[in-house]
């Protein structure tokens, strides 16, 4: 009885995702090489939410693409894949990948704040790819300043930086390129993405400016993330009586990111394919003012 011996590590890749369905479902392209032993027979791909428990089984036959249907848009999930022979042998899985189902849109810079002269926290509007996330040349400050590294936050939105010493309450330009998100397949940054920030220490606190609104992004039937311009005040970003969302849709928690700048909002399910309305009273961001958004932004 001949054993398939192993499947090759790193093989399985992620091609693309068909667009999510009203139902909230998406499907996920995977792509393999050939197993070259004789006696092999075919493939199974084992899939779940989380690395740990892949719980679900898919025979794709000798093949070396197949497509997993059913998945819920906006849920990360984890794929293997293992050979069998004809006696039904199995060989051990290949490492696990990851991706978003349903992912199409890019990554979008959001903010940037300098936490000590050495240590700036970049903020990204979705979960990042670990690899391009923490590669150090994909930063670049100006005026020149060396990026020494770069570690992916537990939120895995945020990155934090660590840097030469910046010259204290001096104005700074952030650019960033080459970072992908999760998405099936990965989305990239798009071209040119920069912001502005400013070193700590120097002249008293100036900010005058209120935060803005800059996305508001429908992830699962229960969860919206608000994207502001920049860190907020906890107590203000995170009570519930401060966001209002059309249709009687109920706002059951809030929680607010490490990076200070997103909001997720827990709520009552959303009907896919209806249009609603959030509108955010009474959040202030973390300047000595404690500035506030404009009244029903």
């Amino acid at each position: 009885m001949k054993r398939v011996v192993n499947v090759r590590t790193g093989i399985l890749v992620m091609l693309l995702t068909l667009i999510h369905t009203l139902t909230w479902a998406a499907d996920a392209r995977l792509k393999w090489q050939a197993n070259n032993d004789g006696d092999l027979a075919g493939y199974r791909i084992s899939y779940g939410t989380a690395a740990t428990a892949l719980t679900q089984t898919l025979d794709a036959g000798n093949v070396t693409a197949c497509t997993v249907t059913g998945l819920e848009a906006g849920q990360m999930y984890y794929f293997a894949l293992a050979a069998y022979d004809k006696a039904n042998n199995a060989s051990a899985p290949s490492a696990a990948i990851c991706g978003i189902a349903g992912d199409t849109q890019a990554p979008t810079l959001m903010a940037a704040a300098a936490l000590s002269l050495t240590s700036l926290r970049v903020a990204f509007s979705e979960a990042l790819d670990k690899k391009s996330a923490e590669a150090a040349a994909n930063y670049t400050i100006s005026p020149a300043l060396a990026v020494q590294s770069a570690v992916l936050q537990s939120d895995g939105k945020s990155v934090l930086l660590t840097t030469a010493s910046h010259s204290a309450g001096s104005a700074y330009s952030l650019a960033v390129k080459g970072i992908k998100d999760l998405g099936i397949p990965r989305n990239s940054l798009p071209a040119n993405s920069a912001l502005a920030y400013s070193a700590p220490g120097g002249a008293t606190d100036s900010d005058t400016e209120p935060p803005t609104i800059t996305l508001a992004r429908l992830t699962a039937a229960t969860t919206l993330s608000v994207y502001f311009s920049e860190p907020l005040d906890p107590a203000s970003a995170t009570a519930l009586d401060h966001y209002h969302i059309s249709s009687s849709i109920s706002v059951l928690a809030a929680t607010l990111s490490s990076a200070g700048n997103v909001v997720q909002l827990t709520t009552s399910a959303h009907a896919a394919g209806q249009n609603y309305i959030l509108t955010v009273n009474n959040v202030c961001d973390r300047s000595a003012q404690k500035n506030p958004l404009l009244p029903n932004s």
